[in-house]
């Protein structure tokens, strides 16, 4: 074989081999791929070993599988807190519903559900400003999204609740609108969790907006036990007012209940008595007579030439 036949064989070899080489390819376990063909997507790759047409035909994309929660922060950067650096404003104030400014800091935990819609759903759009290292999209995206409800949550708040009791009801919310607009949007994404990390009032105007805050307190306890005064005593009248009605109501049915008697009784008499000759009269008469007499102490001054006798009663 002469020299060019070696070459030619060499050659062969180096192009089949480098064809073998690039036609392999493997996907992590935590991850998935996609095999696009002209950057045109055309299958999904699950963890494993798989084939691919070689000499850039076909090249495999791969992102986090699903079992994967990546952080998104908001308002900061992770290379912000890595260095030390304090995020600049813009990035951590939002704008209460009562026109307060409260610095917050949240994340944003998501996993990638379809890695198609990730990968391709979402044109290439990133920050205008210049020397931004703000992610490319879906990133982004995600972050603008989360952004975007976060100001309309924060916005619908007054500060105290936002600072003090609401991080539960703003991370609830949170986490739905934010599913919801990636979504609609198609990102591809589900987000796991989303926790509000920190929320505050401007460091600036930390030590007024504290004093406003005691003052309120102040204010709403004092209004607190002046109503709890006013209820105790209007239940207290409350009680006192029934109690007499039942005492005036009780005494009139007993009136009532006597006249009734004693009417009763008139009548009974007066039909006693109606006929003065009838037995039942004369037999009334005779018993008050000797009720009369049991009651009766009888005296009798005998008589003298003079006077005749006298008899006497004494009860």
């Amino acid at each position: 074989m002469n020299v060019r036949g070696i070459a030619v064989f060499a050659g062969a070899a180096l192009v089949l081999g480098l064809a073998a080489w690039q036609s392999v390819c493997t996907v992590d376990n935590g991850e998935r791929g996609v095999i696009e063909r002209y950057g045109r997507p055309v299958r999904d790759l699950l963890p494993g070993l798989h084939l691919k047409l070689p000499f850039g035909i076909e090249r495999v994309r791969r992102v986090p599988g699903p079992e994967r929660s990546l952080p998104m922060p908001i308002g900061y950067r992770l290379i912000d807190e890595k260095l030390g650096r304090a995020p600049s404003g813009p990035l951590k104030e939002w704008l209460t519903g009562d026109s307060n400014i409260v610095e917050i800091k949240a994340s944003v935990l998501y996993s990638i559900r379809d890695p198609r819609a990730y990968l391709y759903g979402v044109s290439t759009v990133t920050d205008l400003a210049p020397n931004s290292q703000e992610p490319r999209s879906p990133a982004f995206a995600l972050r603008r999204l989360a952004e975007s409800a976060l100001t309309e949550i924060i916005g619908g708040l007054p500060v105290t609740q936002v600072i003090t009791g609401g991080a539960a009801k703003i991370a609830v919310a949170a986490k739905s609108r934010i599913q919801e607009d990636a979504d609609a949007l198609g990102l591809g994404v589900e987000i796991v969790r989303f926790q509000l990390l920190e929320s505050g009032p401007l460091e600036s105007v930390e030590r007024a907006f504290l004093d406003v805050q005691d003052a309120k307190a102040k204010r709403d306890q004092g209004r607190s036990l002046a109503e709890t005064s006013a209820a105790e005593k209007l239940s207290k009248a409350r009680r006192d007012a029934r109690s007499m009605r039942q005492k005036a109501e009780s005494s009139a049915k007993r009136r009532i209940l006597e006249a009734k008697s004693r009417a009763d009784q008139f009548l009974a008499l007066h039909q006693a008595v109606g006929d003065a000759n009838s037995p039942s009269a004369i037999a009334w008469r005779q018993e008050k007579i000797q009720q009369l007499l049991q009651l009766t102490k009888i005296q009798i001054v005998p008589a003298s030439p003079e006077t005749p006798a006298v008899v006497y009663t004494d009860r």
